[in-house]
């Protein structure tokens, strides 16, 4: 695989990625390296291995941060994000 990395770069390594990425998909908050944090939907990754980040509709590439899960956008997230509702 890493021969392969340095021949062709990350692009032919992409949907492997996508599909084993946590994150894929559901509501995080994205903590930037100046520490201001942002809210949205992780929508994969570039050829470049850039995170897709979905804030308000505008598609970000983000190359540094750090993400965690989100409540800020429940319904967006994968039903084991959301929140469980009480009886």
């Amino acid at each position: 695989m890493l021969d392969a990395f340095s021949r062709d770069g990350f692009a032919p390594l992409r949907a492997e990625w996508e599909s084993h990425h946590a994150h894929q998909g559901k509501a995080i908050a994205l903590k930037l390296p100046d520490g201001r944090t942002h809210e949205g939907v992780a929508r994969g990754v570039g050829d470049d291995g850039a995170l897709l980040f979905d804030q308000d509709g505008a598609i970000r590439r983000l190359h540094s941060g750090e993400i965690a899960p989100s409540e800020m956008h429940p319904e967006a997230a994968s039903p084991a994000l959301k929140p469980a509702r009480r009886a």
